[in-house]
């Protein structure tokens, strides 16, 4: 790939970006309406009606931006009709369709607090959550509303629900029945699109991640303002269906976890791949070895690392970091720093050109002794093996309450690895603090979270539990 045309494009994109955000200042005289994320997608919305805004593969409707502005602006005046103001908390739970992004985008016109919910939570986890963030409205699919209603009974605030698709509860507005609150095409302006090329980054990103995770939210915000298409799905992402997806409509980018990308990769014969500018992959640890507004601070001294190739926890300060933890100071505190850093929790390190390298998450290091030792250095040296699919390294205490690393590791089919030789590799290639005390277990395949993520914790319970057996 040719890196200087992607940094063109990027500079026009941001130069797009400024264009737009001072005809909203110019309009409204209020400078902080540059980060107004509301003010940004409406305008973008009106700017280019005819735009195809978003695909649900699953059913093969799309919908442009005309649709999306029309239907958004009857939700947010429909929302202000039930009550909700700026500040309040509307929660949303639901398939990829196409409904899902008018409430959001209609809650950024209003002001409103959102918070994107997984739809596999049960009753106890929603319970918490409401009784946390104590939320006006909730929008969720009808299987699940049963399940928000038991978890509401000992809530005290006073919430409405609203499904999505049809439901036979009186008590819960159907998505439809909401939107009949206001129709006026009026109220939409028209304008002239002031570009020939529009510098959009990418043509079409396939989204295979639900709403709560920020690799789908970002393109809900971003797809109307850079105007590109999202491909997403109301339908179970299992492989086939994604290499339908893949096959159909084409898509240009795609970010996803190292497993799901490696399943895809196993049967590539039934899929064309070829349409892809970017695939970026994450949630887990790769198997490949911002300067404005980056800090990198040693995680034992808590101070500044200024020197190049050393690895720190990355914070970060800016206009666009989140504010805090809804509705919890607790978290929030142990979040940021005194003088207002965000704590990353990721331990980077940087180059003599200010490029930055991730290493691990600050959480997921081993303790031992006097060492934090990274269980990503020690998985890239196992990965080595020619007979090794996949390895996660996690750790067990022993009754000195050290943490001895341990192995996970999913072999090849038809290959046959020993333990003793995965501790020579590890042997002959990292320092003692690094060695495999906690031994090496094989595994038929890694457990994985609903979002396609490698679930450690499932690992470290299995890994307890053989511990304790044996």
């Amino acid at each position: 790939m040719n890196l200087i045309p992607y940094i063109h494009s990027t500079d026009n994109v941001s130069w797009f970006v400024d264009d737009l955000s001072s005809r909203i200042v110019a309009q409204t005289g209020i400078p902080s309406d540059r980060f107004h994320l509301g003010k940004l997608i409406l305008q973008s919305l009106k700017d280019d009606p005819d735009f195809v805004l978003q695909i649900d593969g699953g059913t093969g409707q799309s919908e442009t931006n005309k649709s999306v502005l029309q239907r958004s602006i009857q939700c947010a005046v429909s929302l202000t009709e039930l009550g909700l103001k700026k500040d309040d908390l509307i929660v949303l739970m639901g398939y990829n369709h196409l409904d899902l992004a008018i409430p959001l985008y209609a809650a950024l016109y209003l002001g409103l607090v959102i918070f994107n919910v997984n739809m596999e939570m049960g009753v106890d986890s929603l319970e918490q959550v409401f009784a946390s963030k104590k939320p006006k409205l909730i929008f969720s699919q009808s299987k699940k509303i049963l399940d928000i209603k038991n978890s509401l009974k000992t809530y005290e605030g006073d919430v409405k629900l609203v499904s999505f698709d049809d439901n036979d509860e009186r008590d819960v507005l159907n998505f439809s029945e909401l939107m009949n609150g206001y129709k006026n095409d009026e109220a939409i302006e028209n304008f002239k699109l002031r570009f020939d090329k529009f510098p959009t980054p990418t043509r079409s990103p396939l989204i295979l991640t639900p709403i709560h995770w920020i690799s789908a939210g970002l393109h809900f915000v971003f797809s109307p303002i850079l105007r590109y298409t999202r491909t997403q799905s109301s339908k179970p992402t299992t492989r086939e269906h994604v290499y339908h997806l893949i096959n159909t409509y084409k898509p240009t980018h795609l970010i996803t976890t190292t497993p799901y990308i490696l399943a895809l990769l196993e049967n590539r014969g039934q899929c064309d791949f070829d349409s892809f500018e970017f695939i970026h992959v994450g949630g887990c640890p790769l198997t490949k070895d911002v300067s404005d507004y980056l800090n990198l601070i040693d995680i034992t001294t808590q101070k500044d690392i200024t020197e190049p190739n050393i690895q720190g926890e990355l914070w970060l300060k800016g206009p666009t970091i989140f504010k805090e933890y809804y509705n919890d100071p607790e978290n929030t505190k142990a979040a940021f720093s005194e003088d207002g850093w965000f704590k990353t929790g990721d331990i980077m390190y940087r180059d003599e050109n200010y490029n930055f390298f991730f290493v691990d998450r600050v959480q997921l290091l081993i303790h031992y002794k006097n060492y934090q030792i990274s269980p990503l250095e020690i998985e890239k040296v196992i990965r080595q093996h020619p007979g090794v699919l996949d390895v996660i390294v996690t750790s067990v205490t022993d009754v000195q309450r050290e943490e001895l690393p341990c192995a996970c590791v999913v072999l090849k089919e038809g290959h046959r690895v020993t333990e003793q030789e995965i501790k020579d590799l590890v042997k002959d290639s990292l320092s003692d603090p690094k060695q495999l005390r906690g031994g090496v277990i094989f595994l038929k395949e890694m457990p994985t979270t609903p979002q396609l993520k490698i679930d450690r914790r499932k690992i470290k319970e299995f890994v307890i539990n053989t511990v304790r057996e044996a």
